[in-house]
């Protein structure tokens, strides 16, 4: 069908039509969704003739419900059109990766990886003919391997030359993420079908069924459809035989019939003939097959008549269903035993490993050793290929056809658990192990299955039931290389305890250095885990180590889940180190990596840097793009650790906003259930972003209670890094309007000397900006300025906009203090502009309202109550909350309220700074 001949969706083909016209200038994305039946793979196929009539190269993939757990089966079907002088100018290492991956070679090359297929890809795509169009159907069935293989394509992509066409059945997931978050360097566009009118029913009823309803009959059908062509259309077919006017589904007397597309298809189906049925079984069990696959199993005439019923459609030389529910309907209502009968026929005439054990699966009911063993090989080949969801199908199926007497079952077991894992299933992959343990008599088996639970439970749970884990695998370790990787694992996920962790990584590194011979993957582990425990610990960044590490581990034949990766620990730690750019593009190069992987339960943690990232660098909108992303992959992939971390970047994003009721809320709720699970590492983190939200808020009693019990945690677990504090700056802030002096110059020189030693200009601009605060109130005016400058000396080169803006901020206000009026407003001018420009609205406020004192004045938009004016003017005076209380007749309680809503409105932080502001108010 192309677009001529289409009925309808007039303004929709345009707009697709537009995108495509324009795509040798701009590299564009149009998404079509809708619910089942809609019309969206009739505009999908339009649009495509359409492309085809064009000078397009155009690559097509319409994938299918039953290919989803066949690895890279959408890519083939992308590339199926791909000449073969375009895959010959490849280069030797991107040519064997993509045959190997799709099968078109047996044995993988010695540089093979999930990454490598990705990476082919897009090379291939940068040698064709532009435009070049990429049209998948149906892209909530995309395998999990093409998807990442399109993702990542899609994010390298021209800003010219490139039209991507995807048709999305509205309501459902896809392991495409570009349908939720489209790449940057595409201009997207989404076409939500609706309804389709009477008017259009009626020609689509005709041209598609060959029926014309009379007018009641058309109404009743669009009605009992909801506009939906496939439905309408099946409607019709079934009421063709009621008289002139008579209401759909009462025909012959029947009840009304539901407005479900079910029971449509039941009746559609209903009049086939067994020969036919057999036909479209052998179709829907294959998923899309080829013409020439069908054919050596399905006679030309029996294939003929089910096209010509409309049932199946032949095109691109595939057998494909008029609409995918249909095949979903003709499989699930074929007795089982047919069914089985059928999938054994089918095994035997595959000839790759994978398709063959897939249809094996389906046809085996009950233990059987042999073709365990074969599904099990077919697993470990998906698992090599980076497609994790595959294996882990195929797993499944290994594991339930084992005999409880073989010794392979727990094996099997174990590897299963990996595959859920590594496909993002941590749940059940625990639940899997956990069942099994007990029964698992091999002790290095053993071992090794703690081991994973402990990866498990740390993504999953408590730092506390990792850490279990963990030991017992130290404990039952039968090998010098389990102990070492035991140990590796122990000081990863000792999280509340660094001398702890760092305790087991010189056990590790130990162990290798006794046992010269041991895998490179455990040398790499244990070099990996000394440098970044040290890094905890206060030691600095060895960034050398973390190298050495990858180096290492890009030898060893058994790789890392990439968020356990040397690349993963340096991206992460890079950002703390205030080495923000090259943090960046590290942090940037593991999500594509994680996209190209198959890896996901490695995807959140490629995600998880990202938010605070932007944050610090000033981009909050990006900042909060990426947190929500990571929020969704954290919740689908189960993993309650990135789930809270997830929900604190999106409080503190909010936070710095001002929006600081939904970051309070989110912050107690988790904090709650850190308190609950002795969960410090969180409870730390918690308290901190509190207690930045009471101080934005201007509690500084309030922020300090918090923010003194995180410090108090950070200490107590060895936490020394200070790019890993970053609240020590409102500490010192909130202590110093609280007056707890002598407290604050200590945590001045704490986190000066921290900072200093490892060369953190956050921290030493956070301590120096403490410095000049606290020499202000002293009354050293050219002291102060001096730190000050020193601070923001210590931010040059280092894109930290929000510090920036608070160190100019705390100088301009020391400087209104000291009478330097024209220089005041000059810096807090400033400060207000950057902090406006960030969107930070409190702390803007705050700049303007000191702003409004350069004058010599009170903003007469802050206005006080009585009693509030009358609160102020005695805690000027220094007189006591209980002396106050008494004076004004009020509780302690509502002095402490009422001062909290006075240093908000008048952006002060302390009595101190009151008592000046009223001064002032005086004598203007």
């Amino acid at each position: 069908m192309n677009i001529s001949t289409m009925v309808g969706r007039v303004d929709e083909r345009r707009r697709i039509a537009h995108a495509l016209a324009r795509a040798s200038e701009l590299s564009s994305l149009v998404i079509v969704s809708g619910e089942a039946g809609i019309g969206k793979s009739a505009l999908f196929g339009s649009s495509v003739e359409e492309a085809r009539a064009s000078a397009a190269t155009v690559l097509v993939s319409r994938p299918a419900r039953a290919e989803e757990s066949f690895a890279y089966s959408a890519l083939a079907d992308l590339l199926d059109g791909v000449s073969g002088a375009a895959l010959d100018a490849l280069s030797a290492p991107a040519r064997r990766a993509l045959d190997f991956a799709l099968r078109r070679a047996d044995d993988p090359p010695p540089d093979f990886d999930a990454g490598a297929v990705a990476f082919a890809a897009a090379q291939l795509l940068a040698t064709l003919a532009a435009p070049v169009v990429l049209a998948i159907d149906d892209v909530q069935w995309v395998d999990a391997s093409s998807a990442a293989v399109v993702d990542f394509v899609l994010r390298r992509v021209p800003a010219a030359g490139m039209f991507v066409l995807a048709a999305w059945r509205s309501g459902t997931s896809s392991r495409c993420t570009f349908v939720s978050r489209p790449p940057d360097a595409l201009a997207c566009e989404t076409i939500a079908l609706g309804p389709v009118g009477v008017a259009e029913l009626h020609h689509i009823i005709r041209e598609r069924a060959g029926i014309v309803p009379t007018r009641p009959a058309l109404v009743g059908i669009a009605e009992m459809s909801g506009g939906n062509p496939l439905f309408a259309i099946e409607l019709a077919r079934h009421t063709a035989g009621s008289r002139v006017g008579q209401p759909v589904g009462q025909a012959t007397g029947a009840a009304p019939m539901p407005p479900t597309l079910r029971d449509s298809l039941r009746r559609r189906l209903s009049s086939l003939s067994d020969d036919a049925r057999a036909t479209l079984l052998v179709v829907a069990a294959l998923g899309r097959p080829s013409l020439a696959q069908v054919s050596e199993l399905v006679a030309a005439e029996d294939l003929e008549r089910v096209e010509a019923d409309g049932a199946i459609v032949i095109r691109d030389g595939r057998v494909e269903f008029s609409h995918p529910l249909l095949a979903a309907e003709i499989y699930a209502s074929t007795p089982t035993m047919t069914r089985i009968a059928m999938h054994a026929r089918l095994a035997a005439s595959m000839g790759s490993l994978e398709e063959r054990a897939h249809h094996l699966a389906l046809a085996t009911s009950k233990p059987d050793a042999a073709v365990a063993s074969e599904i099990d090989a077919a697993a470990v080949a998906a698992a090599n290929r980076g497609a994790p969801h595959a294996a882990a199908d195929l797993g499944e199926a290994a594991v339930r056809l084992t005999p409880a007497a073989d010794p392979n079952l727990w094996r099997r077991q174990v590897a299963l658990a990996e595959h859920r894992f590594r496909a993002g299933d941590a749940a059940l992959a625990r639940r899997g192990l956990e069942e099994a343990l007990d029964s698992i008599d091999d002790t290095a088996l053993r071992a090794r299955s703690m081991l994973l639970l402990a990866e498990i439970a740390f993504e999953s749970d408590t730092p506390s039931v990792a850490i279990g884990y963990a030991t017992r695998a130290v404990r039952d370790a039968p090998t010098p290389a389990l102990e070492a990787e035991a140990r590796v694992t122990l000081a990863r996920v000792y999280y509340d305890d660094f001398s702890q962790a760092c305790e087991h990584a010189r056990e590790a590194r130990a162990i290798v250095e006794r046992e010269p011979s041991l895998p490179a993957d455990i040398v790499a582990a244990a070099e990996l885990t000394a440098a970044t425990t040290a890094f905890l610990a206060g030691a600095g960044l060895d960034r050398a180590a973390y190298e050495r590490a990858a180096d290492i581990e890009a030898t060893s034949a058994r790789r890392p889940r990439l968020a356990d990766s040397a690349r993963a620990a340096l991206a992460a730690d890079l950002k703390y180190a205030d080495q923000l750019d090259d943090a960046r593009i590290a942090l940037l190069a593991l999500h594509e990596e994680s996209l190209g992987s198959g890896d996901e339960s490695s995807r959140p943690f490629a995600l998880s840097h990202l938010p605070q990232l932007e944050l610090f660098t000033g981009s909050w909108d990006v900042a909060e793009a990426w947190a929500n992303e990571h929020l969704m992959l954290a919740e689908a992939t189960r993993q309650h650790g990135q789930i809270v971390q997830a929900r604190f970047n999106l409080a503190m994003i909010a936070a710095h906003r001002g929006d600081l009721e939904p970051a309070r809320a989110h912050a107690l709720h988790d904090l709650e259930v850190a308190i609950a699970a002795n969960d410090r590492w969180t409870i730390a983190a918690l308290t901190a972003l509190l207690g930045f939200v009471e101080w934005s808020d201007g509690d500084a009693v309030g922020a300090l209670a918090h923010l003194r019990r995180s410090f108090v945690e950070r200490e107590a677990m060895g936490l020394r890094e200070p790019g890993r504090s970053r609240f020590l700056g409102d500490h010192i802030e909130t202590l110093i309007a609280c007056d707890e002096i002598d407290e604050a110059r200590d945590l001045i020189a704490l986190v000066y000397d921290r900072s200093v030693a490892v060369g953190r200009p956050s921290g030493i601009s956070a301590a120096q900006r403490g410095s000049g605060l606290l020499l202000a109130r002293d009354g050293d005016q050219s002291g102060a300025q001096d730190a000050f400058a020193a601070a923001l000396a210590a931010l040059d080169g280092v894109p930290l906009p929000f510090e920036r803006a608070r160190t100019l901020l705390a100088q301009g206000q020391a400087l209104r203090r000291g009478k330097a009026r024209r220089a005041a407003r000059e810096v807090l001018a400033a400060a207000h502009d950057e902090f406006t420009r960030l969107g930070a609205q409190l702390w803007a406020a705050r700049a303007s309202n000191e702003i409004d004192r350069v004058g010599g004045r009170v903003s007469t938009s802050l206005e006080l109550t009585d009693t509030e004016r009358r609160v102020a003017e005695l805690a000027a005076t220094g007189a006591s909350t209980r002396a106050i209380a008494a004076a004004a007749y009020i509780s302690v309680k509502t002095v402490e309220a009422n001062l909290t809503r006075i240093y908000r409105k008048l952006g002060v932080t302390s009595r101190a700074e009151l008592a000046a502001l009223m001064a002032d108010g005086r004598r203007g």
